[in-house]
């Protein structure tokens, strides 16, 4: 399981301007029986969209 931190940097296509990095600004976890479901909130460090991406990690 990778732990997003506030402040890392990601691989992930910018929606906007297509740009391939983006910066964590903020990590959402909510913990299900069998799973744990992370909100990241992904800034663009080019244009400075703000975007949102599901990840998932079983137990």
């Amino acid at each position: 399981m990778k732990n997003y931190e506030i402040g890392t940097r990601v691989h992930d296509h910018c929606l906007n301007c297509f740009s391939n990095e983006q910066k964590v600004v903020e990590v959402v976890s909510k913990e299900f029986s069998d799973r744990v479901v992370e909100t990241l909130w992904l800034q663009c460090t080019n244009c400075g969209k703000l975007h949102s991406r599901l990840v998932q990690h079983d137990r």
